[in-house]
């Protein structure tokens, strides 16, 4: 981590446990597991941050409209942008990542992990943000333990028709790896890097 740095150019210092700009750049691509609404709200935050972002999605009418035209999100104070990012159903079609971030529901866990496999790099990490039990389990059946992550968040997120997200609500990420040897403190601070105070990330 960059110390004595300008946290994202507001003249800020960086604390400890967070990235600096150039870090937060260089990381990625992390892919999105499930790009509806919590999925979607993850990828804009983290591509407004510059984080290179791609996502892993079934194919359907948001699908399609995603891919065409890009997501739309809707902020809390109802302001509109349009976000592009690389989209498939084939994790052939994306790089390599060293993070995945899953958000599907977990009846389709099992599923999308050898899809996952494809997507990681070589020691990259799954983390489930997904609600529901055995996610971990199904997940650590393909990739191993070691390359597993669960987490919870309470911030909210709707998608109100194809390829539209709005805002739900703010709230706390918390993480932990299924193997407690496994290190997770840069996918943390990047986290808090790209949401910043009002969006606290425990490990």
């Amino acid at each position: 981590m960059c110390p004595n740095q300008d946290r994202n150019g507001r003249g800020e210092s960086v604390s400890e446990g967070v990235l600096c700009r150039e870090e937060v750049e260089a990381f990625g691509p992390v892919t999105i597991v499930g790009c509806g609404a919590l999925g979607g709200r993850f990828a804009v935050s983290l591509a407004a941050a510059g984080v290179r972002v791609q996502a892993l999605q079934r194919r359907g009418e948001h699908f399609d409209v995603c891919r065409e035209r890009g997501l739309l999100y809707v902020d809390a104070r109802g302001e509109e942008c349009r976000v592009r990012f690389p989209l498939s159903d084939d994790p052939g079609e994306l790089a390599e990542s060293p993070l995945a971030v899953v958000f599907v529901k977990s009846g389709q866990t099992g599923e999308v992990a050898p899809l996952v496999a494809r997507c990681l790099t070589r020691d990259g990490i799954v983390l489930s943000l997904q609600n529901g039990l055995g996610n971990g389990e199904a997940l650590a059946q393909v990739l191993g333990e070691e390359r597993v992550a669960l987490g919870v968040t309470t911030c909210g997120a709707r998608r109100s028709a194809p390829g539209v997200v709005h805002w739900g609500g703010d709230g706390v990420t918390r993480m932990a790896p299924l193997r407690p040897s496994r290190d997770l403190s840069r996918i943390a601070a990047l986290f808090r890097e790209v949401y910043g105070d009002g969006y606290p990330v425990k490990v």
